[in-house]
């Protein structure tokens, strides 16, 4: 099956977002998120995470098309494919790696970590999220099945949701935090998974209408259903009887994620397009959206080892003015440019060889 570019475009969109959210968040002085702007640029970074996790979907989607068999029964490709979720699952937990401090010649962890180790991040999510729905390909075997009870688990996540955030889980934080985000997880497996989960049914509703001729058709479907996603989330949450019962909109809200999940599939669409036009943007986007992984490890650490209380050298400051977080978030954008062509032609040479 060829390679769709439009996907590696979108997500090569996110990752340049998310370098910028990572770099306001970390550079910009907090005084200006009072200013009349940061709202707005904080509701489009707020898209960074569903993206991702949206395109992770996408993209398991069309290995399971092209492998289905591999893919269903023990395989070295199955095998292959779980290691590989097993090591994003692993990076998501050295990335939070707790501090040792020395006693003398005898380490010890700092404690005061451990809350942020235990934490789910959205590369937690996303590996997670991913092998629940390799463990249901593996059990399902055939396509049908594997849709419905695929289908069943997207929704009985989005109703889920309200309700596992109101439960205070009396088990370890390491698996409570997937659940919910009573203990301050970042991006918890509830509603989270549902962004990952839906791009995968959306996937296998593009690849038939591919197969079947009718790209155009259906990428023009799958637009028009998220513009009315968007408005059943919007409409039911302004509507005198409520759909869903919440205490967060922008944490616990089914109608959040539902709006969330309709721009999705519009943006979907829009970046299709672009490429049907030709009117994409250059290659230099695609190659980043292509190592996602990558960008994504590095940028954190570039930006983490050198600025906070737990950097390894803190040289940058945190309270930094617009303009020079701009000219540092443009730095950090070169550099990462720079550093994917050499990953990518590493790798390259890597696996020639093998």
């Amino acid at each position: 099956m060829k390679r769709f570019l439009f996907i590696d475009i979108f997500r090569g969109w996110a990752v340049l977002t998310m370098i910028e959210t990572h770099v306001v968040n970390a550079w910009l002085d907090s005084a200006l998120r009072s200013s009349t702007w940061f709202p707005y640029l904080n509701l489009v970074n707020g898209f960074v995470a569903p993206s991702f996790l949206f395109i992770a979907g996408v993209s398991f989607a069309i290995v399971c098309r092209t492998k289905w068999d591999a893919m269903t029964h023990l395989t070295p490709t199955l095998g292959k494919q779980m290691r590989r979720l097993l090591m994003i699952l692993g990076i998501g937990y050295l990335l939070h790696i707790p501090r040792i401090e020395w006693n003398g010649i005898i380490p010890s962890i700092v404690t005061a970590d451990l809350g942020e180790f235990f934490r789910a991040d959205v590369l937690h999510t996303i590996a997670v999220s991913m092998i629940l729905l390799q463990i249901v390909l593996f059990i399902s075997r055939q396509r049908n099945y594997f849709l419905i009870i695929l289908s069943s688990m997207t929704l009985a996540a989005l109703l889920a949701t309200p309700i596992l955030w109101k439960t205070e889980f009396n088990i370890h934080p390491l698996i409570a935090n997937y659940l919910n985000g009573v203990n301050n997880p970042l991006f918890p497996l509830f509603p989270w998974c549902v962004f990952l989960w839906s791009g995968a049914l959306i996937a296998f509703a593009f690849l038939d209408f591919v197969e079947a001729g009718n790209e155009k058709t259906g990428v023009l479907k799958i637009t028009l259903s998220g513009a009315g996603i968007f408005l059943i989330g919007f409409i039911s949450d302004w509507s005198p009887v409520q759909l869903f019962t919440y205490d967060n909109f922008w944490l616990t809200s089914p109608n959040w994620v539902l709006m969330r999940l309709g721009i999705l599939l519009i943006l979907f669409g829009m970046f299709w397009f672009l490429e049907f036009k030709n009117w994409h943007t250059s290659e230099k986007v695609r190659m980043i959206g292509s190592q996602s992984l990558f960008a994504y490890v590095v940028h954190l650490w570039l930006i983490y080892s050198v600025t906070g209380e737990k950097a390894s050298w803190p040289v940058f400051r945190q309270d930094n003015s617009l303009p020079v977080t701009l000219l540092m978030l443009a730095a950090l954008v070169i550099v990462m440019y720079y550093l994917t062509i050499g990953w990518t032609l590493a790798k390259k040479k890597i696996f020639s060889k093998v």
